[in-house]
């Protein structure tokens, strides 16, 4: 009998653990605050990190702050009170956050209420981890501006490349006094035939009859 109640006891923390877990609180602000749906943002995740990408910081770090509390709240009960299943309601508020039955399973990464998580089970872990965290998207954040920066620098010295070489090629049919596909050749002062016409026409030679007919 003693099993029978342990085991509805079990039921009843996989419920209200996963139940925590799976506020969206990211999904939740951005509604209610900036009236858009962060699944329509970024990557479509609903974790603090695609958040951030609204451009607003204090919503993002409040639903980093959220994430973090939504698994510390529950957990911290169930160690002092129960804690023998302490590391089953850690897994219901873990899944509750990555597969939430409000956005048909489809919730954040995990990562704000994984350290919830660590900080219950052990603080020192949690508070480890959580320092490596915030140094491992410091420095992923400059290299990522880093190489936005490269990629902008590339993009803009192809752009001159293109100019330049259309430019270049716009002195060149100045100097060739060639006139536009389907003018009369003869009549434009030209040596007799449309090089236009031909696909195999060597452009060299192209240049050299216009220099010719001047």
């Amino acid at each position: 009998m003693n099993f029978l109640n342990n085991f509805d006891e079990i039921y009843v923390i996989i419920a209200i653990s996963y139940a925590f877990g799976s506020i969206p609180f990211g999904y939740l602000i951005t509604k209610f605050f900036l009236k858009k749906d962060i699944r329509k943002i970024g990557s479509g995740n609903i974790g603090a990190t695609n958040v951030l990408r609204t451009g607003n910081k204090i919503i993002g770090y409040s639903t980093l702050l959220l994430d973090v509390l939504k698994a510390i709240l529950p957990l911290i009960i169930i160690k002092i009170y129960m804690n023998e299943f302490l590391f089953i309601a850690s897994l219901s508020v873990f899944l509750g956050h990555v597969f939430p039955i409000w956005l048909k399973f489809k919730g954040g990464k995990g990562v704000a209420t994984y350290v919830g998580i660590l900080c219950c089970i052990n603080l020192y872990l949690g508070i480890g981890f959580g320092f490596f965290l915030i140094i491992t998207l410091i420095i992923f954040r400059r290299s990522s501006k880093r190489a936005r920066k490269r990629k902008k620098l590339a993009d803009e010295k192809k752009r001159a490349r293109m100019a330049v070489q259309q430019n270049t090629a716009e002195v060149l049919l100045e100097d060739m006094y060639l006139p536009p596909p389907g003018t009369d050749w003869e009549t434009a002062g030209g040596c007799g035939e449309d090089p236009w016409e031909d696909p195999y026409v060597d452009p060299a030679e192209v240049y050299m009859q216009g220099r010719k007919s001047r």
